[in-house]
């Protein structure tokens, strides 16, 4: 048996731990890894996870925590001990990496067309193109609601995310206006940069290094949001818990886009189902950036905890003088979640791979003044 030390940033002591052994590793960056202790150098541990080695950097390690000693340390119902309780949800979420996540996205768009066929004729002008067709009053449809379904796949390893889009399974009334669904696009950030590929373009385009504030990060929080899981995980502190009819009211402080004041509100039932949360960054200039959520249902998927059958997901603009604005406005239904994915199957779900005849359009970076 081979016994070293190592320092943890939380509690500022040094913990035995013991070579071949289990452990639960929390980084500063919200990172939970699992797996067996093969070495500890003087800046880094390395940890065999059920996929690879991770090769730890101990300054940015939060806390190490014995598997079997977490699992002793799982909270009745309700919980006494928040920090304990912070470190379960944790590792529920942790369970849902490595795997796919299908959902049908689900929300209905007003088209005015003339709004529309205005709005193209304003920015023709004004960017100087060509006069374009556009269907006469006669041949114009009125203002019509057109729903949409829109089934995509969120495979999810750490910080990287990957979206596919599938199909919209609603009917187009009229392709002529409105949004489409991108059929086959895969938007991912594996590798650390952000790339999206179509397939009816056979266009990548390099969007530059992959950002926590990004729209790809916020789709990915929605749809786990939306199945009842994916809060804890971004979360640095609980500050309350108290029982409110049969769900636990959860008070506490998060970190979403990096240095960022985030404050959470959630419900959780008795399987740790978020039930309700309101998640609200506080903005520079005032007022606050406001993600709300409330899930129902229960879908009870092989190999993961419960997650939720469905929930409502909406964005809330609340700027300090000025009146809310409701930006997003939808519902994600599960459809289902993968086993865990080994690096081959994850690869072949998140690469993106340019034939001959691919163009690659990299953003333009702004020269600083």
């Amino acid at each position: 048996m081979s016994l070293c030390y190592v320092a943890s940033a939380a509690e500022k002591v040094d913990k035995p731990l013991e070579i071949g052994k289990k452990y639960i590793v929390l980084t500063e960056e919200g990172k939970v890894l699992s797996g067996t202790l093969r070495r500890v150098g003087k800046e880094t541990i390395t940890l065999q996870t059920k996929f690879r080695e991770e090769i730890i950097d101990r300054s940015s390690i939060e806390e190490i925590i014995p598997a079997k000693k977490l699992e002793e340390d799982e909270q009745s119902w309700p919980p006494e001990d928040s920090v304990k309780f912070l470190k379960q949800l944790k590792q529920r979420d942790a369970k849902f990496d490595s795997r796919t996540l299908e959902i049908e996205r689900r929300w209905t768009d007003h088209i005015d067309p003339m709004s529309e066929i205005a709005a193209r004729r304003f920015a023709d002008f004004k960017f100087g193109n060509p006069d374009a067709e556009y269907p006469s009053d006669d041949e114009r449809p009125e203002p019509y609601d057109q729903p949409h379904r829109v089934v995509s796949r969120l495979t999810v390893r750490e910080l990287e995310v990957t979206l596919d889009i599938v199909e919209d399974l609603e009917e187009i009334k009229h392709s002529e206006f409105g949004m489409k669904a991108n059929r086959g696009l895969r938007w991912s950030t594996v590798g650390g940069v952000e790339r999206t590929f179509s397939p009816d373009t056979n266009i990548i385009r390099e969007n530059g290094e992959a950002q926590m504030s990004g729209v790809l990060r916020m789709y990915q929080r929605s749809y786990e949001w939306g199945c009842g899981y994916g809060v804890a995980k971004w979360m640095k502190s609980i500050d309350s818990m108290q029982m409110k009819d049969d769900h636990l009211l959860v008070t506490g402080r998060a970190e979403l886009i990096g240095g960022d004041k985030t404050f959470v509100e959630m419900e959780l039932d008795e399987d740790l189902i978020v039930r309700r949360a309101v998640i609200s960054i506080a903005a520079k200039s005032g007022g606050f950036d406001q993600y709300a959520v409330e899930t129902a249902g229960i879908v009870k998927p092989k190999g993961t905890p419960p997650v939720a059958g469905n929930g409502r997901y909406r964005r809330i603009l609340k700027p300090a003088d000025k009146p809310d604005h409701v930006s997003d406005d939808y519902n994600v239904v599960f459809v289902s979640l993968s086993g865990l994915l080994g690096d081959m199957a994850y690869s072949k779900r998140t690469k993106i791979t340019p034939n001959d005849k691919t163009e690659v359009i990299k953003r333009r970076r702004r020269k600083s003044k």
